[in-house]
């Protein structure tokens, strides 16, 4: 190769990498730090991208591009780790359970939560009687069921804790987590009985007594734990504070299901619409906000299409696929897509926000405008400012109370 290639070879991304660094300068957004992460990765400066990732996840952890570039970086740096778990699974002639329980934590590292809970599956298969792998299945479904609430999680992560303190009663992490989540539902008389047990074998486990302290103050509910279950799905809090149980606060991070509420520009919004409508070749586009509303539309010109028809039907669609996510096991709702007389309805959501489009383009088309809606969604919506909580209204006075029933 000449020496004026290898310059020029040298060059081109040099001038990418300045003409994606302006570009982040000029508009600080998820997809433009993301592109200019995804320069760095191409590039071999995995410093200088984990050094941005990091920054993104911390002004936008809720971008789905920026989280997919943070699980690539992982699994760069725990290559090796990865390469070491699966040969000892497929090259050992006498594997054990912890090569499966290490490949489910390198999974877990890295946000994979699916695959983690694949490698624990596999390894119980041929090791039924593995308590810690029996552990690793609870606080994955644990760390879900914190987020998003789905009964199932729940009462999958209850059976493999359960299993797993009946095959090894004096095991400290599975008894405390069976207990601790015993209390975090409300199902304190359970949770007594587990620490009971604990408590023969560890009588001076200031922890474990400290918990039973709690149980023994916790209003005690005849109700199953199922129906326990379900209460908490439905409000999803939990019955006591989480922050009181070390353990399960630990695996599963109780608190990330809140999300904060944007103050989203709207007219920033319809020409972010507009302008995507135009670059995609898009019939349609619209965004509704949490609550269902609609925030911003656009359209093609003279197309009779009715806007506000077709964000009804976006928030359908993803009512309909979120319900039957839960019901199947298959997590909560990032996109979804389906086929009309119409032509085709992309939809995506971001912090609870809907993004969605409709087109008649074939499948890469329609996958590149998908990756489009996301980041149109997410450059208007994450950079947006949070708005806080306002102040929950006092109770009336007894005495108004009376008052008012006597009127």
């Amino acid at each position: 190769m000449s020496e004026k290639r290898k310059r020029e070879q040298v060059i081109k991304p040099r001038k990418m990498e300045k003409a994606l660094t302006r570009a982040y300068r000029k508009t600080p957004e998820p997809s433009s730090l993301a592109a200019l992460a995804e320069h760095y990765l191409r590039c071999e400066k995995y410093g200088k991208a984990r050094k941005l990732i990091e920054e993104g996840l911390r002004k936008y952890p809720e971008s789905q591009k920026i989280r997919a570039l943070e699980q690539r970086i992982k699994r760069t740096d725990l290559y090796g780790e990865f390469l070491k778990a699966h040969r000892d699974i497929t090259e050992n002639p006498n594997p054990n359970p912890d090569a499966y329980s290490r490949l489910a934590m390198l999974y877990r590292r890295v946000g994979d939560v699916d695959k983690a809970l694949g490698a624990c599956a596999a390894g119980l298969t041929e090791f039924t009687d593995s308590v810690r792998l029996y552990l690793n299945v609870a606080e994955l479904r644990l760390q879900r069921y914190a987020r998003n609430f789905m009964p199932k999680d729940a009462i999958i992560a209850l059976a493999n804790l359960e299993k797993a303190v009946s095959l090894d009663e004096t095991d400290y992490a599975a008894t405390i987590l069976l207990a601790e989540f015993y209390m975090a539902i409300g199902a304190a008389e359970s949770a007594i009985n587990t620490l009971k047990t604990l408590l023969v074998s560890q009588p001076e486990d200031e922890h474990a007594q400290q918990l039973m302290d709690k149980a023994l103050e916790m209003p005690h509910s005849e109700e199953p734990v199922e129906d326990l279950l379900r209460d908490v799905s439905v409000r999803k809090s939990m019955a006591v504070d989480t922050e009181l149980l070390c353990y399960f606060e630990k695996c599963a991070h109780a608190g990330c299901n809140e999300t904060s509420r944007r103050n989203v520009d709207q007219d920033n919004m319809r020409e972010a619409l507009t302008l995507a409508v135009e670059s995609t070749g898009a019939r349609a586009m619209a965004i509704l906000d949490p609550e269902g509303g609609v925030v911003a539309t656009a359209q093609t010109e003279d197309d009779p299409i009715e806007t506000e028809t077709f964000a009804v039907a976006c928030k359908e669609i993803h009512g309909n696929t979120h319900d039957c996510a839960l019901r199947m096991d298959l997590g909560g709702f990032e996109t979804g897509e389906i086929e009309g007389p119409f032509g085709y309805m992309l939809v995506n959501s971001v912090e609870g926000w809907l993004i969605g489009g409709l087109t008649s383009a074939r499948p890469s088309n329609r996958e590149r405008m998908r990756k489009h809606l996301r980041e149109v969604a997410e450059d208007c919506i994450l950079t947006a400012p949070t708005v806080e909580k306002s102040e929950e209204p006092e109770a009336p006075d007894a005495d108004d109370d009376a008052s008012d029933q006597g009127a």
